[in-house]
């Protein structure tokens, strides 16, 4: 099969395990801009080991309904040296996945030296409700353009960017790697540059964006958004700049907080909604207390005018 001049493909509750043929040449979707897989049941992998360079030229992604999904970009088995970089994906701006039950990992086994997804802008994740966490520090320090992070409901997410993984993945490789350059890949700056809102709705194990020894730089972010995440209860343990966010861009259960720093700010944000609610519980007793008042001087003046009209 060769469909050079295909330019959007849409695949919509068929019965396929893959989405392309794992002996599908590179060139044999050359074109394609769009792709977009919807309630395809049986589909385990978007895009599977072996295929990242059949898409050279893709700029939007939706995958919506597939109910076996467990990757969108699976990795596994391809292995990136110090000295070759891999390229993939490459032109992909817009990332959007909804509806997902059994979605595990939207990148997996990811090589250290991957070069790829610079010119993604959007991700979009919602209803995923195996997800433990979005990116790995190796993916996050690639999305130099990243403009939109909007992550909701997704119950199991635990951090937004997981160390974790990429331990593994060393661990896993067939490399040498010292416990001091473990250290150093895990615990240095990401970067992102670009990245002008985050929001976080409807996450109720969040715990934090990372808890790994990161640095993280947001120097363009100037809208946060954190709604219905009870147990986050700080941004991150590295160090922290991020930029123009401070007062009345930042936006927590529904209530605008600032306190000189993000960490502080969400530290405190949940005692702070605390008293927010109890005054406001306050003054609608007081608003109630009030109304029925002057509804009982209403009536009393009611019934002294029924007296004065009987005599």
């Amino acid at each position: 099969v060769f469909l050079p001049n295909l330019e959007k493909l849409h695949l919509r509750r068929i019965s396929v395990v893959h989405i392309v043929d794992y002996q599908m040449q590179g060139g044999s979707f050359h074109k394609p801009r769009g792709l977009d897989v919807s309630y395809c049941e049986k589909v385990f992998n978007v895009v599977a080991p072996g295929q990242q360079k059949l898409f050279p030229n893709l700029q939007q992604l939706h995958v919506n309904g597939c109910c076996e999904l467990e990757a969108v970009f699976n990795f596994e088995g391809l292995t990136a040296r110090r000295d070759h970089a891999e390229v993939t994906l490459g032109q992909l701006m817009l990332l959007e996945l909804g509806d997902l039950p059994k979605l595990m990992h939207v990148w997996r086994m990811v090589p250290k030296n991957l070069q790829g997804f610079q010119n993604l802008t959007s991700i979009d994740i919602s209803n995923c409700e195996s997800l433990r966490y979005i990116l790995s520090p190796t993916i996050a320090k690639l999305l130099g353009n990243l403009m939109l992070l909007q992550v909701h409901k997704c119950k199991m997410i635990e951090e937004i960017i997981d160390t974790e993984e990429d331990l593994l993945k060393i661990k896993i490789l067939d490399e040498i790697v010292t416990t001091k350059e473990e250290e150093q890949m895990i615990g240095d700056t990401i970067l992102f540059p670009q990245l002008k809102e985050i929001s976080l709705a409807n996450l109720e194990n969040l715990n934090c964006f990372c808890s790994g020894n990161c640095e993280f730089q947001f120097p363009s972010l100037n809208k946060l958004v954190i709604s219905g995440c009870p147990n986050m209860k700080t941004f991150s343990s590295g160090p922290l700049s991020t930029g123009k966010l401070g007062e009345g861009n930042i936006s927590i259960g529904g209530q605008e907080f600032w306190m000189g720093d993000l960490n502080t700010t969400i530290q405190n944000a949940s005692e702070l909604l605390k008293q927010k609610i109890i005054m406001n519980k306050m003054k609608m007793m007081m608003m109630t207390k009030q109304i029925e008042a002057a509804e009982d001087d209403e009536d009393d003046e009611r019934v002294k005018q029924i007296e004065r009209d009987d005599e």
